[in-house]
């Protein structure tokens, strides 16, 4: 019976690993992390790729946005009163 045991090709392997399973554990748990750390990494290093933009650089509004920025105001024109009370000064005054 123990010469069934000692002509196993196998034995040599599983004795290593019986004897040192701990050890082995810890360096593939480790391993797998460090792999998947530089994973992450080079995933988050790429660039940021959308395939909706138009390479054209056109820009189109709807009428909406062209009635409230025709709606807006010029710097030369100053209905409202912009003094500041007294003892300060307006930074924002033309």
């Amino acid at each position: 019976m123990e010469d069934e045991e000692s002509k196993n090709p196998f034995r040599p392997i599983i004795d290593i690993f019986s004897r040192y399973n701990l050890v082995i554990f810890i360096i593939v748990v480790v391993s797998g992390l460090i792999t998947s750390v530089l994973i992450l990494n080079n995933i988050l290093r790429l660039p940021y790729v959308t395939t909706s933009v138009d390479s054209n650089g056109t820009t189109k509004f709807d009428e909406a946005t062209i009635v409230r920025v025709n709606s807006l105001k010029t710097s030369s024109d100053n209905s409202i009163d912009q003094s500041a009370p007294s003892g300060r000064v307006n930074l924002f005054s033309e």
